[in-house]
């Protein structure tokens, strides 16, 4: 992806685009896993096991 390219993102951010018919190019983006996002899903997914 060319650097000056919407779609251009750095680190553990993420994007995505949709083409639509009626309102053309849409984008979202936002932090993709990395360290402290790899973390705290861990530890949320940790929390939720039931009792042994």
């Amino acid at each position: 992806v060319p650097e000056n390219s919407a779609l251009a993102v750095t680190g553990t951010r993420n994007i995505v685009q949709i083409e639509t018919r009626n309102a053309g190019s849409l984008h979202s983006s936002g932090r993709g896993a990395g360290g402290p996002e790899t973390a705290t899903a861990v530890l949320s997914d940790v929390g939720r096991l039931p009792p042994l």
